[in-house]
């Protein structure tokens, strides 16, 4: 495969295509609904995206001979020279797979056998192989993440998506970049040679990075956020350079399955762990309990009281207002780091003084984030009411 037929095939991994399970009209909750274990893994299964304007040697970029003396900044010395302001336009979402399987725990394994890189900066890792319909290997895609409880200084998203077989060429399944005129852009990138292999990069400062290559080995798409610098994005990308990915790894029996039901489906899932929402007055909105292997490791529900059936149905209605309340109440049973960090306290010993000196973060949020740990999982709770909440919470002490 040459290097544009490369870009063209592999494109940047998108993060917005997540599969809920039952999917559903919208209602006006939080988006963190994608905290979910399996969520978080699928938001990795995004697929391929096929990009199809300004692949090199289309747009007339020279290659760039690699030598010893290369810093990462060269690596995208020609990604500036693009409009700025562009928007990206995508004709279709995806490449599709048949199944995929979850690696996530076996971060600790594959770091002490030199499989993957040691990023201690970046507490939170998911990782998942896609299949084909055979079972044969479609992708394995990583990612790395860092974040700053207060803010975004020290966000980060690195990530890898590979392969070891070419990707068949899906003619509608293609992402341009428009100017504001509305005119298809021709995005600056970088190739470069380096022992044989054509190395793109693309992607300014303040953007998405991402280095794409294909050697005898495999293909790869290293990636980083618009917080990631180009030190950052260069340092995964020399790592597998050096270490290939042994793709023997990730077949299909020794991954997680992740799959989705209900809690009308199983209601015993979270027995003693969860609300009797009926008797304090909340209707079930949705529920979705995730299952790893089979057995229920996460819970999100949304639950209502003071709404009518009809309000409920069409979304009409405004959380905290005109007698509407909301509690969206999550428990996961296998949190990350990020999830333990964010907790105020234990459900056992959480005071009812504490909970209603929480306040919303500012001045647009309906609700207040509420994080406790139960046992070994955690809580996550978004209520309208705090006094309600703590009802809820007393109630499963």
């Amino acid at each position: 495969m040459k290097a544009d037929d490369l870009l063209d095939m592999i494109g940047d991994a998108d993060d917005s295509l997540v599969e809920e399970a039952g999917k559903r009209k919208k209602t006006k909750r939080p988006k963190w609904i994608r905290w979910a274990a399996a969520a978080a893994c699928l938001c990795l299964a995004a697929g391929a995206v096929i990009h199809f304007a300004g692949a090199p040697g289309r747009g007339g970029n020279r290659v760039m001979p690699w030598d010893s003396s290369y810093t990462a900044a060269d690596y995208f010395r020609n990604s500036g020279e693009g409009e700025s302001g562009a928007e990206e336009k995508s004709i279709a979402d995806r490449v599709p797979y048949a199944e995929s399987r979850d690696f996530s725990g076996s971060r600790s394994l594959m770091e002490e056998e030199g499989a993957i890189p040691a990023m201690e900066s970046h507490p939170v890792f998911y990782a998942q192989a896609c299949y084909n319909a055979d079972g044969s290997i479609y992708s394995v895609e990583m990612t790395w993440n860092r974040r700053d409880l207060k803010g975004l200084e020290h966000y980060s998203d690195l990530s890898l998506t590979a392969g070891y077989e070419e990707i068949p060429a899906i003619e509608d399944c293609i992402v341009v970049e428009l100017g504001p005129d509305g005119k298809v852009l021709e995005p600056a990138a970088t190739v470069t040679e380096r022992d044989g292999v054509q190395i793109i990069a693309r992607g300014r400062e303040d953007q998405k990075k991402t280095i794409t290559f294909q050697n005898p080995g495999g293909w790869y798409q290293i990636s980083g956020s618009w917080n990631d610098s180009y030190e950052d994005v260069a340092a995964l990308f020399e790592w597998f350079w050096d270490h290939p990915l042994d793709f023997s790894r990730f077949v299909k029996e020794n991954g997680d399955l992740y799959s989705f039901t209900t809690l009308e489906e199983m209601p015993d899932a979270f027995s003693g762990s969860l609300p009797d929402f009926a008797a304090y007055g909340y209707e079930c909105d949705y529920s979705a309990v995730t299952l790893k292997n089979g057995e229920p490791v996460a819970f999100y529900g949304v639950y209502l009281s003071g709404v009518t059936e009809e309000q409920a149905a069409n979304g009409d209605y405004t959380p905290g207002e005109n007698g509407a309340e909301q509690i969206d109440w999550g428990l996961k049973r296998e949190p990350d780091y990020y999830d333990r960090e964010g907790c105020i306290g234990d459900v056992e010993s959480v005071t009812e003084e504490e909970i209603l000196a929480l306040l919303p973060p500012d001045s647009i949020t309906t609700q207040t984030k509420i994080q406790l740990r139960q046992g070994d999982g955690v809580l996550i709770i978004y209520a309208t009411d705090l006094r309600a909440a703590w009802e809820l919470i007393e109630s499963v002490r």
